[in-house]
This record gives C-alpha cells, structure tokens and sequence, in this order.
C-alpha cells in the first residue's frame, strides 16, 4: 500500500490510543547487552487498527574492546509510527551512527548525513528522510514522551522505563 504525505500527516495529527499498556519485551537473539522491543496496534476513536501501530526499541550505552581499547557505545532508541508497514513518522537516537537522507530532495537536508537524535519524515519518495531534532535530554523515556505527543497517541498506563540491566564489562 502506498501512502501519501497528505494521508501520513493526517494520521499522525489523529487522536490515537495504543491497544496494550507499555511492557518492555527482550529482543530474541542473544544481543549483549540485551536489546528491549514494544509494539501495539492502535486505537482510533472505537476502531482498533491492527494496520497501525507504534514500534519501540531500545539499547542502552555499552562498553565494547576494540583492539585492547575500551570504547563507549551510545545508546539507541528507535521509536516509530507506522501505517500498513510503513514507517511515517519516527524519532531515532544513536550517537555513534550517522543517518545518510538518500530521499527528500528538495528539503533541506537532502543527501546529507545526520549524527545523534533526529526525526523522520514521510516524504513523496516515503521513507527514509530526516532531520535534526533537540530535546532537553536524550534519555529512552524524554524521546518517547516527545514522540508520543508528536503523534498525538497516548499509551495505557503512561510510557515505562525499559527493564535495567546489570552490564558485565571485559577486564
């Protein structure tokens, strides 16, 4: 299904309810540190609407040998809004990895790369378009307050912090 800017705007803009209250969930596959995932489809007025939903995901920061150097590996939030598998509007945060905009052009950002907390926008070319975004704080909860209100959804039970984790570090 291809959706227009017109149509992913509109839908961002709409009141909106997640299904489920927010349970953080490990992500399969022996990640360490381990890697926390949250998905639900959403409500819209009484209709719920299992081709929408809201997708989380969260790494914290990490210590990795590196040649016989310790280095800091930032963490990674990924929170996003998605229309039939689309993904249409969406706030990411990696210090360590640059987002390169291969769509968008024409919009200021066009062909160029991005480090640390931006926002993405559907475009006419859809996915794949972002820009800088300040907040406050980079912390997993103020980036998912921020998108949610962006998004104009609200989750039962309020936004929950993703379990902590006891890191072991190589000596």
């Amino acid at each position: 299904m291809t959706i227009t800017v017109t149509e992913a705007q509109a839908l961002i803009a709409m009141p909106k309810a997640a299904i489920l209250p927010m349970t953080w969930q490990v992500k399969i596959g022996g990640y360490n540190p381990s890697r926390f995932m949250f998905d639900s489809a959403l409500r819209i007025d009484d209709e719920v609407r299992e081709d929408l939903f809201l997708r989380f995901r969260f790494r914290g920061e990490y210590q990795q040998m590196k040649g016989g150097v310790a280095v800091i590996r930032s963490a990674n939030i990924a929170s996003g809004l998605y229309a039939a598998n689309n993904r249409i509007f969406a706030y990411d945060y990696d210090a360590g990895r640059p987002h390169v905009n291969q769509v968008g052009e024409g919009r200021p950002y066009y062909r160029q790369s991005i480090i640390g907390l931006h926002q993405h926008i559907w475009t006419e070319q859809g996915y794949g378009y972002a820009e800088p975004l300040t907040l406050t704080n980079h912390d997993v909860e103020t980036i998912i307050h921020a998108f949610v209100s962006a998004v104009n959804t609200t989750i039962p039970g309020g936004i929950a912090r993703p379990p902590a984790e006891q890191l072991s570090f190589p000596l």
